[in-house]
């Protein structure tokens, strides 16, 4: 069985799935605006996404190989299409990751914000360092970013660790920005230079 990820930019038909990813409870205390979307106020929010916002959705695809039916003696059906019995056929599936937000794209001054989120079943399994490693290639080696920088809970340890491991270095602390379960609390800020990037990638 091969399983890869995919990453494509997010379109207005993604909206059920990204709004209802929004909403989960487990995602939405973790960001910085708590308010919810429907999937309509999200399918027109993607079809008019501003000049400076990118939104990508991520995939896994699985593949794995199939026998055909060898009691068949001619052929057997496989999608619509005909494979000789015996012989082994690839069937593809796909699932739902999450997704990647690049917001307040400055392409003078070459930084971005990046975020994001994964669907439940989906954490603490590897994904989100995947993700990350892929969204960093991108905007550093690709789009010619100089600073990447985001903003994460204090009370968000199991991410601000992820961050840390990728090489983003505290910048600060915005205190008592976010009120959440009846309390204030603060958001830190996060940032990883182009240079930074390589040296690590380099190292590795």
């Amino acid at each position: 069985m091969e399983k890869c990820l995919h990453f494509c930019p997010a379109e207005p038909c993604d909206a059920p799935l990204l709004a209802a990813l929004r909403n989960d409870p487990e995602t939405l205390l973790c960001l910085h605006d708590v308010n919810q979307y429907s999937a309509a106020h999200t399918e027109r929010w993607l079809a008019e996404l501003p000049a400076n916002t990118r939104r990508y959705v991520v995939w896994e695809e699985v593949r794995g190989e199939q026998s055909g039916d060898r009691e068949q003696p001619d052929q057997v059906r496989d999608g619509g299409h005909a494979a000789m019995a015996g012989q082994v056929s690839t069937a593809a599936t796909r699932q739902f990751v999450g997704v990647v937000r690049v917001d307040r794209i400055d392409w003078v001054n070459r930084n971005c914000m990046v975020g994001l989120d994964l669907v439940p079943e989906f954490r603490g399994r590897g994904y989100a360092h995947r993700v990350y490693d892929w969204l960093l290639e991108y905007l550093f080696a690709h789009c010619n970013m100089h600073m990447v920088y985001l903003e994460v809970l204090e009370s968000n340890m199991r991410a601000r660790r992820l961050y840390e491991r990728l090489g983003f270095h505290m910048d600060g602390v915005l205190r008592d920005k976010v009120f959440r379960h009846g309390r204030y609390e603060s958001s830190i800020l996060m940032s990883l230079l182009a240079a930074e990037y390589a040296a690590r990638k380099e190292a590795s």
